[in-house]
């Protein structure tokens, strides 16, 4: 049984690619946290600030790749704060998600 849960996670540099340069330890959390991404169940909405500097369209692309049934929303107008910069975006597709899933 899988069980539901809402996060507002700040994931900083987590799922970046490993270069050449990456430490065995970078590496090996790189490694983990995409076996965890593909093996998320619930249902899935990654947002992301059109304008962030931290998550980039890519992060958002690799992370829908790991976890096909995502859904993925960016809002033009906000930066990496979202809820902040642009509230009513976000609590729209929030709530557009939550009458799915009723």
């Amino acid at each position: 049984m899988t069980t539901a849960g809402w996060c507002w996670a700040l994931a900083f540099g987590i799922l970046h690619p490993c270069g050449s340069r990456a430490s065995p330890s970078a590496r090996s959390r790189y490694e983990r946290s995409k076996a965890a991404a593909q093996a998320v169940t619930v249902p899935t909405q990654l947002t992301r600030g059109g304008s962030s500097d931290i998550v980039s369209a890519a992060h958002v692309h690799e992370m829908c790749m790991l976890i096909p049934h995502a859904e993925a929303l960016e809002v033009a107008a906000a930066g990496h704060m979202i809820a902040g910069d642009d509230n009513g975006v976000f609590m729209a597709r929030l709530s557009d998600v939550l009458v799915r899933l009723k």
